[in-house]
């Protein structure tokens, strides 16, 4: 399909749409940095709580594997009476986009775009950040930009740096790496100027400003997750998995904090 046409688009437009069970789900493709990104949002159709979350997804396979993570998050969100939006970096899934001229930078833009594609969308909603893996590094970057607060951390990693060099270690040890200026890691090209950008980012900056109420939600194995000053620490037996097993335990926990602290208030 190209989606450039715009009579592709209405046939697209056509299906994208769909209600049922006091939810209403919609699929699109906003802009980001002249690329057109994959949007999904959930919606309640009698909202009772001011919540919007965009969340803000990993990076590479974790894209994939956590895919059902963050829908189930979304889809809570929206059973609670509010509002979240699932999309896919660009490079990833159906978003368009050259993986190996990817950045941090590049990440920010995109989950700020997000934002404000979900506010555009569901204006009577306050959206809030939600970050996954990387995707909670890159959503504390987007928080200012964006004009919000990143309110949950999901299994994050703070710290891109050893996101990237933990995901490279594990790709040596399966002897899936290759290339010299851009190593596949798993099937995904890592730039070295996503590497560059990522150590130049002044993640202790970001966290600091946030303001809201915030928390970060992990399973309790591995044990060394970063917990930042003024994140509630919500942990979850059992032990995190790259590959989405068990996440429903996360999504539960942190479905409920959400709901206790009725984040946002209906405009």
């Amino acid at each position: 399909m190209d989606l450039l046409n715009p009579q592709s688009m209405a046939a697209w437009s056509d299906s994208a749409e769909w209600s049922g069970q006091g939810l209403r789900r919609s699929v699109f493709y906003f802009a980001s940095r002249g690329n057109l990104l994959y949007g999904s949002m959930y919606e309640a159709e009698a909202p009772s709580i001011g919540l919007g979350l965009a969340i803000s997804p990993s990076w590479g396979f974790e894209v994939t594997s956590q895919q059902n993570l963050a829908h189930a998050l979304a889809i809570r969100i929206a059973r609670l009476g509010g509002a979240a939006l699932v999309f896919h970096p660009p490079g990833h899934g159906d978003s368009q986009g050259d993986p190996e001229a990817l950045s941090m930078d590049a990440l920010v833009a995109a989950t700020t775009d997000a934002v404000a594609e979900g506010s555009a969308r569901a204006p009577a909603f306050a959206w809030a950040l939600a970050g996954v893996r990387l995707g909670a590094a890159v959503a504390a970057l987007a928080a200012g930009r964006a004009g919000t607060d990143l309110a949950l951390a999901i299994q994050p990693a703070f710290d891109p740096m050893a996101f990237f060099g933990q995901l490279q270690l594990a790709a040596h040890r399966t002897a899936l790496v290759g290339g010299t200026t851009t190593s596949m890691v798993f099937g995904h090209a890592l730039p070295q100027q996503l590497i560059d950008s990522a150590n130049q980012a002044d993640l202790g900056a970001a966290l600091s400003s946030l303001e809201g109420t915030r928390a970060v939600v992990r399973f309790e194995r591995p044990s060394d997750v970063c917990i930042p000053d003024g994140f509630e620490d919500l942990v979850v037996r059992g032990e995190w998995s790259p590959r989405g097993i068990a996440n429903g335990a996360l999504v539960e926990r942190a479905s409920v904090w959400l709901g206790e602290q009725r984040i946002g208030e209906m405009r």
